[in-house]
């Protein structure tokens, strides 16, 4: 091989490899975006589900307070008259479902309802749209 074949056969190889590895990685990019993008929705899932159940909790230490479980979502943001360990309430602040709405909450007995209706914002559904619900009977 001469040098001017020699030059060439080279440029030739470093395309080819550039091709080779840029293929390569924007396969494994493909591949990673796939997963993390097919967690999303479980974590959506997962992230209102550990919502609601500290929003139980505050619940719980409203009741042992009170007596009585909150009469709405917003008692629990509420100074308790009073009581300076809960003069900003039992939560600085409601958290949002992880599809940007409020959870949905009901007095039930001497329990409560709570629930989110999932990525739909509608009752029932099926995966991402299923509703989320914790329940607490009463004792």
């Amino acid at each position: 091989m001469g040098e001017p074949e020699l030059k060439r056969w080279r440029r030739r190889w470093t395309l080819r490899v550039v091709l080779f590895e840029s293929l390569l990685l924007g396969s494994c990019a493909a591949v990673v975006g796939l997963a993390v993008f097919g967690a999303l929705p479980r974590a959506r899932g997962v992230k209102a589900k550990s919502d609601m159940v500290q929003l139980g909790e505050a619940f719980d230490l409203f009741r042992l307070k009170v007596r009585r479980y909150p009469s709405d979502l917003n008692s629990l943001t509420r100074p308790l008259a009073n009581d300076p360990v809960y003069a900003d309430g039992f939560i600085e602040e409601l958290p949002k479902d992880p599809w940007g709405r409020s959870y949905l909450y009901r007095p039930v007995g001497a329990g409560f309802w709570l629930a989110s209706l999932g990525r739909d914002g509608l009752p029932g559904g099926d995966g991402e749209d299923a509703d989320i619900v914790l329940e607490e009977p009463g004792r």
